[in-house]
């Protein structure tokens, strides 16, 4: 009997040290932005950067995370984007379809939706403080690459 007192305590400490928010689920990461990813360029040869403020843009959402209906929107929007710029649907289809198929919050890679949180967040809407968070990291970053997108 008094193991299964000593037990007890035990168990529930180790259950509070290893509970999301003690880990830090709750905390986003710094944001950062690749490009287009590794996987496409940000525009083609005669103009390098056409379409990276519609990837800029994508990667924010996709850092940010939140349900699944916003990541549709995201993926649409980028489609859309790269489409508006090259006048070339096609184009904007496959970078729709691209992000749709490897986008996902439940595959651990450093583009996943939510790439912000730690990897099991899957889909999951931002509290008030947590948009106001980002927000915050956002204008910094923004201050600290002006340049982002120009060549």
């Amino acid at each position: 009997m008094k193991r299964f007192k000593l037990i007890v305590p035990v168990l529930f400490i180790l259950l509070l040290l290893t509970s999301d928010s003690v880990l830090g689920e709750d905390i986003i990461d710094d944001f950062f932005f690749d490009g287009c990813s590794s996987i496409a360029p940000e525009g083609p040869s005669y103009d390098p950067n056409l379409w990276c403020e519609c990837c800029l843009i994508h990667d924010i959402s996709y850092w940010k995370g939140g349900s699944w209906k916003q990541r549709r929107n995201a993926d649409k929007e980028l489609g859309e984007c790269v489409a508006e710029k090259t006048g070339n649907k096609a184009l904007g289809f496959l970078f729709y379809s691209g992000v749709r198929a490897g986008g996902s919050p439940y595959v651990n890679t450093p583009y996943r939706w939510g790439y912000g949180w730690k990897f099991g967040r899957g889909y999951k809407k931002l509290t008030d403080v947590q948009k106001q968070e980002a927000n915050m990291l956002l204008e910094r970053w923004y201050l600290e690459n002006p340049d982002a997108c120009v060549d």
